[in-house]
């Protein structure tokens, strides 16, 4: 393998991945408690041609992967998400469409006299990381 890196700012580097403009690119994404909140990265639906915005970025569709995302968003019975999410996890790495690398954990740390942090747990895409919503944030 020979490998010419191309570092970008992070901005440039998600618009030509999203875009398909790349042979491979290293991201922190998937930390969310939830595995549906991560969906719009997996599912097929979200696939888009080279050149068109694809929010699934190796471009990878697969019916069994989308069947289990589908059984894991249908129901919010625990033990059905599990089973689902599951078949789904070894579905898709069977196939390599991304090389897990490593795993980031995410935190805010501070002093402990500061008060006030609640964490964000909507599970929607608008939490596309994991974050911490700073409410009523206090120091005593």
């Amino acid at each position: 393998m020979k490998v010419t890196l191309d570092s970008q700012v992070q901005a440039d580097q998600i618009i030509q991945v999203i875009l398909g403009n790349y042979q491979a690119a290293d991201f922190r994404l998937f930390g969310q408690p939830d595995p549906d909140s991560d969906f719009y990265w997996w599912d097929s639906s979200t696939v888009a041609p080279v050149g068109g915005v694809s929010l699934n970025m190796p471009r990878f569709a697969n019916a069994a992967t989308d069947a289990a995302l589908a059984r894991g968003r249908a129901t919010t019975d625990d033990a059905a998400r599990n089973e689902a999410y599951q078949a789904f996890e070894k579905e898709y790495n069977a196939n390599v469409p991304i090389v897990w690398l490593a795993r980031t954990d995410w935190m805010i740390a501070s002093d402990k006299t500061v008060h006030g942090y609640l964490p964000a747990v909507n599970g929607s895409i608008a939490s596309v990381i994991p974050k911490t919503w700073i409410a009523n944030l206090w120091i005593g």
